[in-house]
């Protein structure tokens, strides 16, 4: 989780807020609209369908980029 103060202030977008085929690399961004140098850190957590978590690849940029393969039908 980012440290938030008020939720309302984070952007979340990208192609797997709504569908991602299986097999292929899902991208979520975390924009908490703050200047790159004061991002800090910030930890994503997929779970599957099933109840599994699911390895996610995070970067840092000027945002926060999470990367995840879906594995099984449903919602993560």
């Amino acid at each position: 989780m980012c440290k938030v103060l008020d939720a309302s202030q984070v952007l979340i977008s990208g192609s797997a807020l709504k569908m991602s085929p299986l097999g292929r690399t899902a991208v979520v961004m975390v924009d908490p609209q703050m200047s790159a140098g004061d991002l800090g850190s910030c930890d994503v957590t997929v779970t599957s369908p099933s109840g599994q978590t699911i390895p996610v690849r995070l970067t840092k940029s000027d945002k926060f980029t999470a990367e995840f393969m879906p594995t099984e039908v449903g919602k993560y």
